[in-house]
């Protein structure tokens, strides 16, 4: 729990702590997916129960599965962060999301081919607790390498090929959900098409 800068009159405190999200202004700001992960695991409750706090989806249209996205495109994530960000206090916590392209994007269209999620196994090898974080580019399908390390994004476990679920608790996402291989290693170097160099180029910023 957390004491905010409101002024008198109005809540004084939150019911989530003021968890700042990572990198804010840099191309490595922190996908929401991570800060979630990141939050859940700092007061000790599970992913489930920050869901348990949305409002009721009780307007026609909006869909009630539970699954979406924290960082969109689609129909439930900006609300959803909308919440996060009054249970928090947090206003920017929406910088590590895609919606400020939500009008210009269809539902699934930067995450549509993934089935789980991505890594760069050397920001995983060398991470530390108190300032890493999985940035939201690892969430875009275009982006073929890490833009920190220049290796491959890894999909699957290298021991045992299994693909990794978006969802899984912060302490286990670096390593293999089914093997329990660790994720992190010496990254893959590609040689990449002159377009994917450009787009990778562009990417970082």
């Amino acid at each position: 729990m957390n004491a905010s800068s409101a002024p008198l009159g109005r809540r004084m405190w939150t019911p989530l702590p003021a968890l700042p999200l990572l990198n804010i202004g840099t191309p490595f700001v922190e996908s929401v997916e991570h800060y979630v992960a990141r939050l859940t695991w700092t007061i000790g409750i599970g992913v489930s129960s920050i869901l348990s706090l949305d409002p009721p989806y009780d307007e026609p249209g909006y869909p009630t599965s539970r699954r979406s996205s924290f960082c969109g495109p689609g129909t439930i994530y900006k609300r959803r962060i909308s919440n996060l960000q009054e249970l928090t206090g947090v206003s920017t916590i929406h910088c590590g999301s895609f919606q400020a392209l939500d009008a210009l994007l269809a539902s699934g269209a930067l995450q549509g081919k993934q089935t789980g999620r991505r890594w760069c196994p050397e920001c995983f090898k060398d991470w530390n607790e108190l300032n890493s974080c999985e940035p939201l580019q690892w969430a875009i399908d275009m982006r073929v390498t890490c833009p920190i390390h220049g290796c491959k994004l890894e999909d699957s476990c290298q021991q045992c090929g299994a693909k990794q679920p978006r969802r899984a608790q912060y302490q286990l996402r670096r390593s293999c959900s089914t093997c329990q291989a660790d994720l992190g290693g010496n990254g893959k170097f590609v040689a990449l098409p002159a377009y994917t160099r450009w787009q990778e180029v562009n990417y970082r910023g």
